[in-house]
C-alpha cells in the first residue's frame, strides 16, 4: 500500500488552559476563580495610632473600574421611591441577583460563571449569595456587637429580598458622597461588604480595640473601668476614638450594602487618614455628616422621617473629650434610624 493512500491524522497537542492574573497554576474544570484568602489580610498600625488596613494590592484603576461590580445595573426604592431623587427606576433585579462570588467562612471565594464573560445565571439561591458569614472576635464593645448584628440582620434581609438596589448611577453618587464625605477617611478596597465582614482584618482591629489600655471594662460586679485602671485621659479618648472609628466604618457599608445589593464593594479606613486626636475626630464629624445626608435619602426611599443630631447648645469651648461625647450621641442616633428601617423591611418580606 502506498503512503498516499494513507489518511492524515495531525498529531494532538494539549490546548493551553486559562490562569487568572497573579496565579501560575491553570484554571481546569471544577477549580472555579481563584480570590484573595481574605485570612491573609492583616491590620497595618497600631490601634491606638489610628493607623489604617494593609489589604492585597490592587491599584486604583482596578477598584474603581469594579467599584460597583456587586451592585446590579437597575434598581428602584420601594414604597414610593420613585418620588425620590434617589429611588431610581426601570426594571430593577432583586440583591439577590447580583453576579459575584460568595465568600466562604475561610475567606475564599465560590465559582463564579459570570467571571469568564461567559454569561448566564447564577445557579445558586438568594439565601446562598445574600448570607455572609460575620466576624466571631473573642473580644468587642457593647457598641461594636451591636453594629455587627445590625449587620447581620441586613445580610438576612438581603435573603429576602428586602432592599432592592439602586441604579448604578444613583448608587455611584451615593457611594462618592459617602467616601468623600470624610477628610481623606474611606477608601474603596478590593473585597465585597460581606468579605471585609469576614476578613481577618476586621476582627484584629475589633479586638485591639477591646484590649486597649482605655478600653472600657466591665467587672464582675457590675462596674465599668478600663482595661488599664491607670489608663490616662488620652488613653481613653483613643480607645473611644478608634471604637468609633469601627462602628462608623461598619456604618457606612451597612448603608451601602442596603444602596447596592448583598455584593456590594466594601469600603475601609485609609492607611494615610489622620492620626492625631484632633484630625480623627474632624474624621469621623465629617464622615458622619456624609452618613446622615444618605440617612435623609434613605428615610425618603422608604417614607421614614430622619432629622439629623442636633448636638445641646453650650457656651464652653469644646474639648476633645465633649467632641468624643457628641460623636457617641450622634452615632447612637443615627444607628436608631438603620433599626426603624429594618424593622420596616422586616414587616413587608414576612
Amino acid at each position: 500500500m502506498k503512503l498516499t493512500d494513507l489518511t492524515y491524522i495531525p498529531p494532538i497537542t494539549p490546548s493551553p488552559q486559562p490562569t487568572v492574573p497573579g496565579n501560575s497554576v491553570p484554571l481546569t474544570s471544577g477549580n472555579g476563580q481563584q480570590t484573595a484568602d481574605s485570612s491573609k489580610i492583616v491590620y497595618g498600625s497600631n490601634a491606638g495610632n489610628g493607623g489604617g488596613i494593609e489589604y492585597p494590592t490592587a491599584s486604583n484603576e482596578k477598584i474603581g473600574a469594579s467599584e460597583l461590580s456587586g451592585a446590579t445595573k437597575a434598581g428602584g426604592g420601594r414604597r414610593g421611591g420613585g418620588s425620590s431623587g434617589h429611588g431610581g427606576s426601570g426594571s430593577g433585579s432583586n440583591p439577590g441577583s447580583n453576579p459575584g462570588s460568595n465568600p466562604l467562612p475561610n475567606g475564599q471565594g465560590g465559582p463564579n460563571p459570570q467571571a469568564n464573560g461567559s454569561g448566564g445565571s447564577n445557579p445558586r439561591s438568594n439565601k446562598q449569595r445574600g448570607s455572609h458569614p460575620l466576624p466571631n472576635p473573642k473580644a468587642a464593645s457593647p457598641g461594636i456587637k451591636d453594629s455587627l448584628k445590625t449587620t447581620q440582620n441586613i445580610n438576612d434581609l438581603h435573603d429576602k429580598n428586602g432592599f432592592p438596589p439602586l441604579s448604578s448611577e444613583l448608587a455611584s453618587s451615593a457611594r462618592n458622597s459617602l467616601i468623600s464625605g470624610g477628610v481623606n477617611s474611606l477608601v474603596n478596597i478590593p473585597l465585597s461588604v460581606g468579605e471585609h465582614m469576614a476578613s481577618k482584618a476586621i476582627i484584629d482591629r475589633i479586638e485591639a480595640q477591646a484590649a486597649m489600655p482605655g478600653a472600657a471594662k466591665k467587672n464582675a460586679d457590675g462596674t465599668t473601668t478600663t482595661v488599664d485602671p491607670a489608663a490616662t485621659e488620652k488613653q481613653k479618648i483613643d480607645a473611644r476614638l478608634e471604637d468609633s472609628e469601627i462602628k462608623t466604618e461598619l456604618m457606612v457599608n451597612q448603608i451601602l450594602s442596603i444602596n447596592e445589593g448583598s455584593e456590594a464593594n466594601a469600603v475601609s479606613k485609609k492607611s494615610e487618614a489622620p492620626k492625631d486626636t484632633a484630625g480623627r475626630l474632624t474624621n469621623q464629624e465629617k464622615t458622619m455628616d456624609g452618613i446622615e445626608a444618605q440617612l435623609q435619602d434613605l428615610g425618603t426611599r422608604y417614607d421614614l422621617v430622619y432629622k439629623p443630631y442636633e448636638a445641646p447648645k453650650s457656651s464652653d469651648a469644646p474639648t476633645d473629650k465633649s467632641r468624643m461625647d457628641a460623636i457617641e450621641l450622634r452615632h447612637k442616633h443615627m444607628n436608631r434610624m438603620i433599626k426603624r428601617l429594618i424593622t420596616l423591611v422586616e414587616s413587608d418580606v414576612t
